[in-house]
């Protein structure tokens, strides 16, 4: 199993890649992997390329802190979801009718509120080039069984409630995440990436306030709509051209670190989309004034996007 460097924005891939992307989320994957054996067992073999198959030997330079040698499992159709704060979709059903995923919270909460007790969200795994779907436990009892189902959902509390207490006392705040599990020799595994900025949500702790949009080390700013988005940036928990004094060693021993630093400054994006001025002109109208950054086409706003990117992630 092998992370690459790449990255998309806007639903476009970049043609340039975030330095080191890949192995710091296998290095993460790995960390929670070897935290967390003892709770539940794990696809990973190890990450010692010397150890890997005869023919991989010759991808060693490439595959060296960003690959896996792992068991094969059966994997479960579900994304198991687990969370912890009340934002994203979550946040969206819950101000239309008060739940999320069907299950029914409490009156009053607001953006980023805490919620009394995690709860396990699952949605369907769906195909590439498909969006996954937030489903019901109910539902997802009927695509699994109930006995995996409830598997599957003691499996990704249990894991949550320990990563999160961990974390916090790293003062990071895990808002919701994301497992995957399969079965190898018949017994319920946990498989593919876990506790990633890839698949949580990281928000800073010392900045924790409910009731707003929280700043975050994971790769929201993608997804959120861009006059949310503002300038807030998500290399914070992913570049890897950084200077020394931003590492953070958190797990010596296994020579885990991972990135505390400032958002990447990204231009705003518009609320409302403007039109050009009409040629044909009257005593009683106006031409409509436009700058010069809304007069840009989308291609040009793409390419100073990715210059941006770019000159961020220059060693």
């Amino acid at each position: 199993m092998v992370a690459s460097d790449r990255i998309s924005a806007f639903d476009y891939i970049l043609p340039d890649e975030i330095p080191y992307k890949g192995e710091i989320l296998t290095r993460i994957s790995a960390f929670w992997f070897n935290r967390f054996k003892d709770l539940m067992p794990n696809h990973l073999i190890t990450m010692d390329v010397s150890e890997y198959p005869e023919e991989y030997q010759k991808y060693g330079e490439y595959l060296t802190g960003r690959s896996m040698l792992v068991k094969k499992a059966k994997t479960v159709p579900i994304e198991c979801i687990v969370r912890g704060y009340l934002t994203g979709s979550g946040k969206k059903t819950y101000d239309q009718d008060g739940t999320v995923c069907g299950i029914k919270l409490p009156a009053g909460l607001t953006e980023a509120s805490k919620i009394p007790e995690p709860i396990f969200t699952p949605s369907t795994k769906a195909a590439l080039g498909d969006h996954d779907e937030n489903i019901s436990f109910e539902r997802c009892a009927e695509i699994v069984g109930e006995d995996v189902a409830a598997q599957l959902r003691d499996a990704s509390l249990k894991l949550y409630t320990a990563a999160a207490e961990y974390a916090l006392t790293r003062g990071i705040i895990i808002a919701d995440t994301k497992f995957e599990f399969g079965f190898i020799d018949g017994k319920l595994t946990l498989i593919d990436e876990a506790l990633t900025p890839d698949s949580s949500r990281f928000w800073p702790a010392d900045g924790y306030e409910p009731g707003k949009v929280q700043p975050s080390y994971d790769k929201q700013w993608r997804a959120a709509p861009p006059a949310r988005r503002g300038r807030q940036g998500y290399l914070g928990a992913l570049s890897g051209g950084l200077r020394d004094h931003h590492w953070r060693e958190v797990h010596p021993h296994e020579g885990v670190k991972c990135l505390c630093v400032k958002p990447l400054m990204l231009p705003r994006g518009r609320r409302r989309r403007q039109t050009r001025p009409s040629r044909r002109r009257t005593r009683r109208t106006r031409p409509t004034k436009m700058s010069a950054r809304a007069s840009r086409s989308a291609p040009s706003r793409v390419r100073s996007l990715r210059a941006r990117l770019r000159r961020a992630c220059a060693l």
